[in-house]
């Protein structure tokens, strides 16, 4: 507030802060997997961003977001809520961690992944608060379909032409 009150304006809001204002982002598909890349700026204490995905089917969903590279002053905080409003995950990162992320097993369907500033630990004692947590961020959201399992019959064997000796 003290630099708007000098005049400069504060920079607009990059992505939504409701799923019904998320920003939808559309995957790239790779071999049986999507992979969708985001990326955005947590510009005030409150501001975060919602970000829409749609699951084709049942599968493993993980997500990795980090701060910018140089200078970093954002501690990544994350949420996967399902379209429903209910909480899928909200992983914890090390004291030491900037970057949040997990790998969690999901339905088909609508899913946010909420980004906002996060805290470590158990403040002031032993970690620190999201005050003055903010920056850039980027990073992917991965899904992968369940490995299909081929049971072949035997043929081979039951006949007995499989290793004979002859």
């Amino acid at each position: 507030t003290v630099i708007e009150s000098k005049g400069v304006p504060r920079l607009p809001d990059d992505h939504g802060d409701t799923p019904e204002s998320a920003t939808v982002i559309v995957p790239e598909t790779i071999g049986d997997g999507l992979r969708w890349e985001l990326s955005g700026l947590i510009g005030i204490g409150a501001d975060v961003d919602v970000f829409r995905i749609e699951v084709p089917n049942a599968g493993s969903l993980w997500w990795d977001v980090v701060p910018e590279r140089y200078g970093p002053n954002l501690t990544v905080a994350t949420e996967l809520r399902r379209a429903d409003g209910t909480t899928v995950s909200t992983p914890t990162s090390a004291i030491r961690s900037w970057a949040n992320g997990a790998t969690v097993t999901v339905q088909p369907g609508t899913h946010y992944l909420l980004v906002s500033a996060g805290a470590r630990g158990n403040p002031p004692s032993s970690g620190f608060s999201a005050y003055g947590s903010l920056g850039h961020y980027r990073g992917h959201i991965g899904w992968n379909a369940p490995r299909k399992t081929h049971v072949l019959p035997n043929t081979a064997l039951a006949t007995g032409s499989a290793n004979s000796q002859g």
